[in-house]
This record gives C-alpha cells, structure tokens and sequence, in this order.
C-alpha cells in the first residue's frame, strides 16, 4: 500500500502538474504498476478509469447496415434540404402572394373611388341633361302654348220698336296669339254705365266667367258675349250723345281662364278694364229709298285702358283641370 502511494507520487512530480491528471497511457502503466504492487501485496486488483477500446475488423452484415443507414441518412438529409427549399420558396411566393394582393386591393380601391366619381359625374350629367331637356321642353311650351288676350272691342246693334232707333251691346274680340289651341277655356265681360269716371288704379269689379267651355284655334279671333247682358238695358242713342258730352260713362270689363294644351300647366288668367269712347251718333239712315230699310250710322269703338287692372298671369294654385272644379265647387 505505501509502495503504491509512493509510486503516484513520483509519477505526479515527475509530470509537474497540479491536479492530478494523466493520460490514458499513464493511468495504465499507474493501474499496471498498482495492480502489480497490489498483487504482489496478496490485494485484488482494482478496475480501470479508462478503458481503451481496441478496433476489430467488421463484418460484411454490419459494413451493409451502416452503408444502408448512411444511405438513409443522406436520403433524410436530401428531404430535409428539399422541405427546408420548398418551405423557403413557399415563404417567399406567399410574400409575392401577399404584395401582389396588396397592389390589387390598391388598384382596387383607387378603381372603386374613380368609379363613384365617375357615377357621382353621371348623376350630376343625367340631372343636368335632365334639366336641360325640362328648360327646353318648357320654352318650347312657352313659345308654342295659346296665349289669350282682348285684342279689341265691336258693337252689336239692335232695333227698339218703343224708342224707334237702335240700341247697342259690345263685344270683346278675343285673340289666341298662340301656335296651339286653348282648353277649357272661359270669358266673363259686363259692362258699366256710370256718371263719373272711375279713377285708375280702381281693382277690377267682381264678375264671374260663363260656366260654358270652349276653346280657341291657334292664331285666331272669337267674340265674347254681349255686355250688358241681355238681361240689362241696353245703351241707347241718349246714353251715347251724354257721352260725347262727357256726362255719362261707359266701362267694359271681363275675365278670361284657360289651359294650354300641355300638361301639368297652371291656369291662365287675362283681365282687363276698359273706358269704352264711341265714334258716331249711333242713330240710323235709310239704307234704301225702295225698301225703306233702315241701317245704322257708321259706328265704331275704340278704348283706354284702366292703369292696374288689365293683366295676364298664372294662377300657381292651380296645376290640372281638376282643382278648377274644385274651386267652384267650394265657392258654391
């Protein structure tokens, strides 16, 4: 036992190292030298620290089965590589997927922006045209449509057997200046006989139009009624002569409505106020020696209008046939 520890302890100075660490090759000839020592000492031997294993040659099987594992290996590896390729390229088509997409979702929503403005440049064309063609469709309603106005005034003569002379009526000649016929259309006129004259500026007095309907041709002339009515005296050859002299007074008035023949248009209104003036006595002449029929004197007519009272203009309240009717009907 002392032989082996005195042994070691040369073997540790002779290295000249601290620890105590050694080689395979010494820590056998230590472990022979031990075993030796021990053995000779009557002691068992001790197992090694290291234990060197000595090659042998290998077998045919075994030479096989490696080169079979070294194959699979390699064919592992190979798949290895190729997934990690695959997954590489894999990740960098999914990037080019990713941009690609990117760059259709822009063109996409630039595509849908320019595509509302164009919509929103449509509906603003469309309400333009739109306008356009109602501008154009109402001046050619304005252009064409009837327009009726009182264009002059005419006498109506007849024979009073008490009076024995003749006694008159006017009539209003009424113009459609228009391209189209009128509908539904309407006259009032009265008369007023009076010994002072009205000043201008007086409204137009209340009168109500014929409940009869008719209408005018384009560019033609029709009469009214007579006024005064045929109910009311006439105006006499005396009424005529205080006239001259300015003593009496004679104003005609009417009221005409109407539609135009376009639809959905407001009701047209002509108004007008008249000082009537006569030129001629309005008395009568023999027209025949041999007859002995008798014919007026050459009698015509001629007016002033009243200042604020002759006007056209559309009653906005009333846009179809229909509410005309109406009106009356709650007048009534």
């Amino acid at each position: 036992m002392l032989r082996t520890i005195a042994w070691r302890l040369v073997a540790v100075f002779w290295l000249g190292i601290g620890p105590f660490i050694t080689s395979a090759e010494e820590n056998m000839a230590l472990y022979d030298c031990g075993n030796y020592c021990e053995s000779q000492a009557g002691q068992s031997p001790k197992k090694p620290l290291f234990v060197e294993t000595i090659s042998r040659p290998r077998s045919a099987d075994e030479i096989k089965e490696r080169e079979e594992e070294a194959v699979i290996k390699n064919e592992e590896l190979s798949l290895t590589k190729s997934l990690a390729r695959d997954t590489n390229r894999l990740f960098w088509a999914t990037v080019f997927l990713a941009v690609i997409t990117g760059v259709l979702a822009a063109v996409a929503y630039f595509q849908i922006r320019e595509g509302r403005r164009a919509i929103a440049a449509a509906e603003i064309s469309a309400r333009a045209a739109v306008q356009q063609a109602q501008t154009t469709y109402q001046l050619y309603a304005l252009d064409k449509r009837a327009f009726i106005y009182p264009f002059s005034v005419v006498g109506q003569y007849e024979w009073d057997k008490s009076l024995k002379n003749f006694t008159w009526r006017l009539r209003v000649v009424i113009r459609n200046s228009g391209d189209t016929e009128t509908k539904m259309f309407r006259v009032g006129v009265d008369c007023i006989m009076t010994d002072r004259a009205i000043p201008h500026g007086t409204p137009l007095p209340e009168i109500k139009t014929e409940s009869r309907e008719g209408f005018i041709p384009p560019r033609s002339d029709i009469y009214s009624g007579v006024a005064p009515h045929e109910h009311k005296l006439a105006i006499t050859v005396d009424d005529i002569a205080e006239i001259h002299m300015g003593k009496r007074f004679c104003y005609l008035y009417g009221r005409m409505i109407y539609f135009d023949v376009f639809p959905d248009t407001y009701l047209h209104v002509a108004e007008f106020f008249w000082l009537i003036e006569f030129h001629g006595d309005g008395t009568y002449k023999k027209s025949s020696v041999l007859s002995g029929n008798v014919v007026p004197k050459p009698m015509s007519f001629t007016y002033i209008q009243q200042e604020g009272a002759n006007k056209t203009y559309d009653e906005d309240r009333f846009t179809k046939e229909n509410d005309l009717y109406a009106k009356e009907s709650e007048e009534a």
